[in-house]
């Protein structure tokens, strides 16, 4: 999900994609916040056996941080070359 692309997730992008990477930067007063797009769509890309990476580490939402933590995503603790490991 783009900002450009207004929010709006599209599966097929992530179908196609080797990997999915989530953006997750200070938001809302909230440390690596992951919204509920983003949360969509590692959701999807985890159904799809996809690699997940977090540009930072995982966000202190009591709402789906044990969810998240399930999905086994590849911290870069803002490092984006280790995705290339």
């Amino acid at each position: 999900i783009t900002p450009q692309r207004g929010g709006e997730l599209d599966p097929g992008e992530i179908k196609k994609s080797d990997k999915v990477l989530i953006l997750n930067y200070d938001k809302h007063d909230i440390p690596n916040y992951i919204g509920g797009n983003s949360f969509l769509e590692m959701g999807f890309a985890y159904i799809l056996k996809k690699p997940i990476y977090l540009l930072n580490p995982i966000p202190k939402i009591p709402y789906y941080e044990t969810e998240i933590i399930a999905m086994k995503p590849v911290i870069l603790d803002g490092e984006l070359k280790k995705i290339l490991e």
